[in-house]
């Protein structure tokens, strides 16, 4: 097995499927006595603000609050990794929720974007403590937090964060639901479906993948799979592993946007139109020139790995466009 060209595809897996790990009243109205006329407070919130949300326990979610009124608020969710608030970390620069935040603003939507527990400035947390489902948590404690101070709120999942934002907005009961680049299949069939390309490694994988789902914890790994199967991840793969993308998205009855890349190099466009079959009331937005992190890039996609370290790479424009007419139409 060639060992260089497995590490490569371990640090692709990383991107996607690796969780390194990671109120307020409604403004009130004051009364005039002499003409009894409503005027409306002054806004809670003005410009861009840092904040620190507390979800379970000790937890606290340390993000950025872009305002632009009351009207819709649009929180951001990232996938996998420790990847921070605007989708960059030590190996990735993108500044894709950034820029989706800047854009939102322009459009009059709000938006929040946040480091992940242990990630970031969020509390720190072993990832050999957190599940899945404490990241649904999160959010759920932050739509709780907010749900008074805006008309409306929508979950934007990118990639991993899509199934995460899935469930949440199942169980919050938010207003709406945009599904980015997210995978339609659990977690372990996504494992092999990238490893693929490397039939020597299949075995090993799904030998691995097995013991974990049996609760096995101390099994000798291949120092070529490390990345994907240390054990320090293997509390979190078991409730992932559980977890169907599509049964997910299927109990939503909010209006949904499923949004795919024809160049995605992760997760095929492919995924977006089963996720859109199990749930058959969601707009489906299939673009030809765009990748993994939402930026444009050439139609040949020549050019997709470059979008992974490019910060100042704008956002694909029909991407940008589809979500406008998305949260538009709510």
């Amino acid at each position: 097995m060639n060992t260089t060209k497995l590490k490569v595809l371990c640090y692709s897996l990383g991107l996607l499927l690796l969780c390194t790990l990671w109120c307020c009243k409604t403004p009130a109205v004051l009364q005039t006595p002499v003409t009894k006329s409503v005027t409306e407070v002054a806004p809670k919130y003005s410009g861009t603000t840092e904040m620190m949300i507390p979800s379970v326990d000790t937890i606290k979610i340390s993000g950025t609050l872009e305002y632009a009124g009351r009207d819709k608020l649009m929180i951001l969710v990232a996938g996998s990794g420790p990847t921070d608030r605007d989708c960059n970390s030590a190996d990735l620069n993108t500044n894709a929720f950034k820029m989706i935040a800047d854009t939102l603003v322009t459009m009059g939507y709000s938006s929040f974007r946040y480091d992940k527990r242990g990630i970031g400035e969020s509390t720190r947390v072993g990832e050999e403590l957190m599940t899945l489902t404490d990241r649904v948590d999160d959010i759920n404690n932050i739509v709780e937090f907010f749900k008074s101070d805006f008309s409306e709120i929508i979950i934007f999942g990118h990639s991993e964060g899509a199934l995460v934002g899935a469930i949440a907005s199942e169980q919050s009961g938010v207003d709406g639901f945009v599904s980015a680049c997210g995978m339609s299949i659990t977690m372990d069939k996504m494992i092999l479906e990238q490893l693929e390309k490397y039939p020597k490694a299949l075995p090993l994988a799904q030998e691995y993948i097995e013991k974990i789902k049996q609760g096995e914890d101390d099994f000798e790994i291949n120092p070529a799979l490390q990345s994907v199967f240390r054990p320090s991840l293997f509390k979190f793969y078991r409730v992932a592993m559980s977890l169907d993308p599509q049964v997910e998205i299927a109990k939503l009855t909010m209006p949904t946007l499923v949004v795919g890349g024809a160049c995605d190099i992760q997760v095929a466009a492919s995924h977006a139109e089963a996720l859109q079959q199990a749930q058959p009331t969601a707009q489906l937005l299939v673009i030809d020139n765009m990748g993994h992190v939402l930026k444009e890039i050439s139609a040949d996609c020549s050019d997709v790995n470059n979008a992974y370290r490019d910060g100042g790479l704008p956002l694909n424009g029909e991407f940008v466009s589809g979500l406008r007419g998305f949260l538009d139409g709510i």
